[in-house]
């Protein structure tokens, strides 16, 4: 018996990321929240972005669309994370100097390595 329930999961359904905004931050300049992602579970603050000034190393840009079961739960849509850094905040160390994108670009912009020819 096929049942065309439309309440059954989509399985090809994007995977969640879900934010649930619970008070605001010490300062008063964000919110707390608790973020809700495949596989974790994690406390949040999200601050507005500031024209000029960098984000901090772990942090992502984000877009939050409200969902309709509460005016405090909304879908959150990551614009700019880690994966976009070329995972620059998830080592430990000095920072990267190179970018992954220049590293890539070497051989355009300064040629390939020749081998090295015997004087004899």
């Amino acid at each position: 018996m096929a049942d065309d329930d439309d309440s059954a999961p989509d399985l090809k359904q994007k995977p969640h990321d879900i934010v649930l905004v619970h008070g605001r931050t010490e300062d008063g300049e964000g919110l707390r929240a608790l973020r809700s992602r495949p596989e974790r579970m994690e406390l949040a603050e999200i601050r507005p972005a500031r024209e000029g000034k960098p984000l901090p190393a772990a942090a992502e840009l984000i877009q939050l669309r409200r969902r309709a079961e509460s005016p405090l739960l909304y879908d959150v849509d990551v614009q700019f994370g880690d994966a976009d850094r070329g995972g620059e905040a998830s080592h430990g160390g000095p920072p990267k100097v190179a970018s992954h994108k220049y590293r890539e670009n070497w051989d355009a912009i300064f040629g390939k390595k020749r081998g090295h020819k015997m004087l004899n």
